[in-house]
């Protein structure tokens, strides 16, 4: 049973804070009697190798004194530990983003009381397509941006490079920001881009992202021809902050509406407004 809370969301807490405070009485009793079942075996088995040493016990009535003495300490390390866990204490420092029990409520082994999150290193996860990953090496730095944020922009280096593409032949890939001043606004579950630098310069087809018709992971954009928006699906290659580079499906010139797309259809008749 919850006796005490020691924790409220948004609360920043070190390693070892107290969390949560359980009913401890029982667990009190119990490491009281361990303590006394250990005092007794270890009196004994003391007086039972002053008494093997003398010749007046056999060797195996010592040994089984030891057994006993082993045992009743096992128990109370095991009664110890049961009373310490009746104080749920931080396991890291961190920010407490929610509460999950109250005061009174019963819980068991394995109930959650809290979650935490460790914002002193913010870690961007992101599914690089094939034809980026060699952009990508281990501790390389990168800038990472946010649309919430457009003005600012924050270095992170990389972690993690998974061995493994999932279905859609993407990568993950793990960007570990610095944050032990807390600066960077970021928070769990927020959007943020990777800006990875290249080598050298290029030419390039580029679009604007408010093209798109479906994400990134399946790009497709309408092109007009001949008065008729046509339904056409791209290969992306780099993303920019407001763009992105087009590998294949357009071509220089095509005319690619902006605007409006989500309520059209394929084929269907448009008139160009603003080119």
């Amino acid at each position: 049973q919850v006796r005490r809370i020691a924790v409220e969301p948004g609360e920043l807490k070190e390693k070892g804070a107290l969390l949560v405070a359980l009913d401890d009485e029982v667990a009190a009793a119990r490491k009281k009697k361990a303590e006394l079942h250990y005092r007794q075996a270890a009196r004994t088995a003391e007086r039972y190798s002053a008494l093997y040493r003398d010749g007046a016990v056999s060797l195996s009535a010592y040994e089984a004194m030891e057994l006993q003495r082993e045992e009743a300490q096992a128990e109370l390390v095991s009664a110890t530990k049961h009373m310490q866990d009746a104080a749920i204490r931080a396991p890291f420092g961190g920010v407490v983003t929610s509460r999950l029990v109250s005061e009174g409520e019963l819980v068991r082994v394995g109930t959650k009381v809290a979650h935490m999150a460790d914002f002193s290193r913010t870690k961007v996860v992101l599914y690089a397509p094939e034809r980026t990953l060699p952009l990508f090496t281990m501790g390389k730095s990168v800038l990472v941006s946010s649309d919430l944020f457009p003005d600012k922009r924050f270095s992170g280096k990389v972690s993690a490079i998974s061995d493994r593409a999932e279905r859609a032949h993407n990568y993950r890939i793990e960007v570990l920001l610095n944050n032990e001043s807390r600066s960077i606004p970021f928070r769990s579950g927020m959007f943020a881009r990777v800006l990875v630098p290249s080598e050298g310069e290029r030419q390039a087809l580029v679009v604007p992202r408010r093209a798109l018709v479906n994400g990134m992971r399946n790009p497709a954009i309408f092109v007009v021809r001949n008065g008729r928006a046509w339904f056409t699906p791209i290969i992306a290659g780099m993303e920019m902050p407001r763009e992105f580079e087009v590998l294949g499906g357009l071509v220089a010139g095509d005319s690619v509406i902006v605007s409006g797309q989500q309520e059209l259809r394929d084929k269907a008749r448009v008139e160009v407004v603003h080119r």
